[in-house]
């Protein structure tokens, strides 16, 4: 298996960033993880369950770096989808090794099965999925039993209890691409209203026909998109066109705080937030106002972006 030397080596040195993982922009972090889930996603396969499940940890972890408050969380978020890849690539390189030709261990079987199951029960929780819990647990210890007194039906009971963790994962996976399909939806519409934005203040901001027409392009693709796949190349393609832009600082912060008082006054009369809510996050806004026409920049950014993520929980 030497296609899968390159992602261990990556998984390797990305792991040894921990020192730094709390202080790297959340999205490059997101990238890192994205790579080395993708090229986990090419090697695993069902012959690895420990494998598998560990993938869906780490698919998880990497969800959430992008939905972190803050770097600190990120970077945690990081390290535990790096360690669930590398630990999953280390599981394959050692089932890729030649077998030996022994009988199998029952014990052993077990044993990985249960740790796949333990490792899956931890996934399922994250997403809400239900699973005949008790019944696997009681095929897992009926196992166990019959290995300590030599009973012959312990193989089936295995397979039995397999099957079932097998129908776990299955559903894990159903529900994992349904909540990434609808966190992608949601980042959409979120680019979707500051492309919006940014196409009605383009006169405003002397954005060239070419560049404005190469936004509604991408708007209107954004727009058409259901894969998060192909969600989050557009959103790159935004965040590239827009830091392409010849905008200066205070252009670039008036600019997202209107997007933000759009979003505020919106979110307002729909319902989706209280009078106290919307006071305070008004005063907020003013607050950021003040720093923009001071030019304090790094002031007024750092306040934009907690604007911003209590927004995007408040839409959740």
């Amino acid at each position: 298996m030497n296609g899968a030397v390159l992602p261990i080596v990556l998984c390797a040195a990305v792991t040894m960033t921990a020192a730094l993982a709390d202080y790297a922009d959340p999205s490059d972090l997101y990238k890192l993880a994205l790579q080395a889930q993708l090229e986990l996603e090419i090697h695993v396969s069902q012959h690895h369950p420990d494998a598998v499940a560990l993938l869906a940890l780490g698919t998880n972890h990497t969800t959430l770096i992008l939905n972190s408050t803050d770097p600190e969380d990120a970077g945690a978020h990081f390290l535990a989808a790096m360690d669930a890849f590398n630990a999953a690539f280390a599981i394959i390189y050692d089932d890729d090794a030649p077998a030996e030709t022994i009988e199998p261990d029952l014990l052993s079987d077990l044993t990985r099965l249960v740790n796949h199951y333990t490792l899956l029960q931890d996934v399922a929780s994250r997403y809400g999925v239900d699973a005949d819990y008790d019944r696997i647990d009681e095929l897992l210890s009926t196992a166990a039993t019959q290995i300590r007194e030599d009973d012959e039906e312990a193989a089936d009971t295995i397979d039995t209890a397999r099957q079932l963790v097998d129908i776990l994962l299955e559903r894990v996976g159903i529900a994992a691409a349904e909540e990434d399909r609808i966190r992608a939806q949601k980042y959409s519409l979120w680019y979707q209203e500051q492309l919006d934005r940014l196409i009605s203040e383009a006169k405003r901001l002397d954005i060239s026909d070419t560049t404005l027409e190469n936004l509604r392009d991408i708007r209107m693709r954004l727009a058409d998109a259901s894969e998060p796949s192909v969600i989050i190349s557009i959103i790159e393609e935004v965040e590239d066109v827009r830091d392409s832009l010849d905008l200066g600082h205070g252009d670039r912060l008036k600019l997202w705080m209107l997007y933000l008082e759009d979003t505020v006054t919106l979110f307002w009369e729909d319902g989706r937030m209280s009078d106290r809510q919307h006071n305070a996050v008004t005063s907020t806004l003013n607050r950021i106002h003040s720093l923009v026409s001071a030019e304090m920049f790094d002031e007024a950014s750092e306040l934009l972006v907690h604007v911003e993520q209590w927004l995007f929980d408040l839409d959740k």
